[in-house]
């Protein structure tokens, strides 16, 4: 019957997305776990959290501090809860709960 055909049409639906949103955490754990694997040491090891999920980090993309010096080396890690900033052996967490980003105007 139709009623029978649109219960079984809603049911795949809804498995459907539930098998996208189930990979889309699946690569993002996986990201997350290969970078923690990448990047192990001190420094990281106090950021590492089960919850924590990997978004953007700036090793190999085009990213830099404002007004910073010539040799200066910055590292920006940004998580689904914190912004992390780096140098060298120290690093700054930064709350997504309170962070707010305005673009640069020219």
């Amino acid at each position: 019957s139709t009623v029978e055909y649109q219960r079984l049409q809603e049911g795949c639906s809804r498995y459907e997305a539930l098998s996208l949103s189930l990979g889309r955490k699946r690569k993002e754990a996986e990201t997350t776990n290969q970078f923690w694997r990448t990047y192990s040491g001190k420094t990281t090891d106090v950021l590492r959290k089960p919850q924590r999920r990997l978004v953007y980090e700036s090793s190999n993309k085009s990213l830099t501090l404002q007004n910073a010096g010539r040799f200066s080396v910055n590292w920006f890690i940004l998580f689904n809860d914190a912004l992390i900033h780096a140098q060298f052996s120290s690093h700054h967490v930064y709350s997504l709960a309170t962070l707010w980003v305005e673009p640069i105007t020219a």
